[in-house]
């Protein structure tokens, strides 16, 4: 979709800067797993010859660094959202184009599905490596399931393939921690939202952290106290 939006022939339905700040940088992201998918097919036809390949272990363990470029995609992903809403809230003719575009392209799945595709994809590597359970995990074209599990420690790969498991949890939890602060920092802009105009709650190191009810008078927590007569 973001390749169809970016090279229409036609006037772009958003400007250069819209377009970064509804898809990030996701065509970073594709172009890495482009490059994951071809090195996997690679090793897969090797090993369909009987020839060697690099395995499967070596190229995640390749991969396996680049993926915290998730990381920035999830830190973009509520300025998107926002953006979206702004154009299917907006009247007149500015975003028409857009919208059309939309209407044409979603018919199998809405933007916002796609949008958090992304966010989903570093977890999913981790399934594949670790997942307890197969019915958890299913691919149409995959080696095996549970890699690291069903790999016996005598195969060259095994380490690899460990070391490769490793870098990818890591790069989950960096992920999850940022998914966390965006969290927080949306549930700030909300407190923010119910007071008069002019409030200034959100900042980059600001945390919410509850919200009490006290004898008829709501207590948000954040990184400072306020209090609101509900």
């Amino acid at each position: 979709m973001f390749s169809d939006a970016r090279n229409t022939k036609k006037t772009p339905p958003l400007d250069t800067k819209e377009m970064s700040t509804m898809f990030g940088n996701i065509e970073t992201i594709f172009q890495v797993n482009t490059h994951f998918l071809q090195e996997l097919r690679r090793n897969q036809e090797c090993e369909t010859n009987n020839k060697p390949g690099k395995g499967i272990g070596a190229i995640f363990l390749e991969f396996a660094p680049y993926f915290k470029m998730y990381t920035d995609y999830v830190g973009n992903h509520d300025r998107a959202t926002d953006l979206l809403s702004k154009i299917q809230s907006t009247g007149g003719r500015k975003y028409n184009s857009f919208k059309s575009f939309l209407s044409q392209s979603q018919k199998k799945a809405p933007l916002t599905a796609l949008l958090i595709l992304p966010i989903q994809r570093v977890p999913r590597y981790r399934l594949l490596l670790q997942v307890a359970n197969p019915s958890h995990f299913q691919l149409k074209r995959v080696y095996a399931l549970e890699l690291v599990k069903r790999t016996d420690d005598s195969v060259p790969d095994y380490p690899q393939l460990n070391q490769a498991l490793e870098l990818i949890k890591k790069s989950a939890t960096h992920i999850n921690d940022a998914v966390k602060r965006m969290d927080r920092s949306r549930k700030v802009r909300a407190v923010q939202g119910r007071f008069a105009a002019g409030t200034q709650f959100v900042s980059p190191s600001r945390q919410f952290i509850k919200v009490l009810k006290v004898f008829g008078v709501v207590r948000f927590v954040v990184d400072i106290m306020v209090w609101a007569a509900s």
